[in-house]
């Protein structure tokens, strides 16, 4: 699972992660919602947003026993959706809710702010909301027992850092 305030390279990553590795790709269902809707999820379509992201990472993973595939990457996943309602809204709640959906991945992967913020017209807030964000991301990852690690440089620096985290974790392969 890939985490980060905007414009980190999660998605970037995760792309680079699916030749790499290789891996099923998982992508953000916020990115998705907003596009649709044409803004961000009110207080109360976070928890809808969250449960929308765990089902297309459950269905990722039963499609990745069915096709062999040994790697599952989802781009933000339900702690991203938890640490934006927490941002935005300052509500907390969907965080214990978030931390157990994403207990049974195999690493989550916190996105360094190391790289040029990029503005994505519709989808990102600024700079200084990447900082918030990524604070936040900090203290949950800090104050949790899930397996994590922070990437930074460019995506094969990052992408290279993933791999080696995995493999030391469960082997080579």
């Amino acid at each position: 699972m890939l985490v980060g305030g905007e414009s980190t390279g999660k998605s970037t990553l995760g792309r680079a992660l699916t030749v790499t590795l290789p891996a099923l790709d998982v992508p953000e269902v916020l990115r998705d919602w907003v596009a649709a809707h044409g803004r961000v999820p009110n207080q109360h379509e976070q928890r809808d947003v969250m449960n929308a992201q765990a089902a297309r990472e459950v269905d990722a993973m039963e499609s990745a026993r069915s096709t062999g595939a040994r790697w599952v990457i989802s781009d933000g996943g339900a702690l991203m959706t938890a640490v934006y309602s927490s941002l935005y809204y300052g509500d907390d709640s969907l965080l214990p809710e978030a931390l157990r959906l994403c207990s049974g991945a195999a690493l989550i992967v916190w996105c360094d702010d190391d790289i040029p913020w990029v503005a994505d017209e519709g989808q990102r807030d600024g700079p200084g909301w990447r900082v918030a964000a990524q604070r936040i991301i900090g203290g949950v990852l800090r104050g949790s027992v899930l397996p994590w690690i922070k990437v930074t440089g460019d995506v094969d620096a990052r992408a290279a850092a993933v791999k080696e985290a995995l493999g030391e974790r469960f082997g080579p392969g």
